[in-house]
């Protein structure tokens, strides 16, 4: 099988070695040769570069495009900033809770938290984790049912707009908006084919790591 032949459909390739050894030339090169395999659209290709040699690549692939298709390649150097910043309970969009592998992520998030720096371990690790499970859990169905977050406002400048732009907002009165939810809004404006702003109120429906606090007095969880 040839290198990028449309049989195979997926690539992982794996470069280890000393700095200076030619690890980005290698990478470099088999990442030309997929996109320069006379493909007509641009295959998904994802770098994550301690430095900066990805981003000559990235260069080179934008310089080479025309202008109007210029943003199908974007290079990002990652600052420790509120920009930059993640909120780790971010479900797939259209979901109101985590698949199985995403509770996962967010139980050992938790539980490395909870690492006692003498001992190396959390606390009784099996507690630990079944908690951090129902704390989780409670938090999303909080969000999902119990008290979704309320839309507010002035929060997402790009919700706004987007909600004006597709006269969302004319369609419902005062009283809707007024109890409207950004799970809602989030709905309204992806059906509407606004994925960016429903991205974006979709983020701000979600709980996040400070709301866990908050289950650890609940009822069910210190019984």
């Amino acid at each position: 099988m040839k290198l990028a032949s449309n049989l195979q459909t997926k690539f992982t390739e794996i470069v280890a070695g000393e700095p200076g050894t030619g690890k980005s030339v290698a990478l470099g090169a088999l990442s030309e040769a997929i996109l320069f395999s006379g493909q007509s659209n641009l295959p998904f290709l994802s770098y994550v570069d301690k430095g900066f040699s990805a981003q000559g690549l990235v260069r080179l692939i934008r310089d080479a495009l025309p202008k109007s298709r210029q943003h199908e390649v974007i290079g990002l150097v990652l600052e420790n900033s509120r920009q930059h910043c993640k909120n780790p309970f971010d479900v797939q969009l259209g979901m109101k809770y985590p698949i199985t592998p995403e509770l996962e992520y967010l139980v050992n998030i938790g539980e490395i938290l909870c690492v006692n720096p003498d001992t190396g371990t959390p606390p009784n690790s099996q507690d630990c984790r079944q908690i951090l499970g129902m704390i989780i859990g409670k938090a999303y169905e909080t969000n999902a049912s119990l008290a979704p977050v309320r839309y507010a406002p002035t929060l997402e400048p790009s919700v706004d707009e987007a909600l004006d732009k597709t006269g969302i907002r004319l369609a419902y009165d005062s009283t809707w908006w007024s109890k409207a939810t950004w799970y809602e809004v989030r709905d309204l404006l992806f059906f509407r084919g606004e994925l960016a702003a429903a991205t974006r109120a979709h983020y701000q429906a979600m709980p996040e790591l400070s709301d866990l606090q908050v289950y650890l007095n609940d009822e069910d969880v210190r019984a």
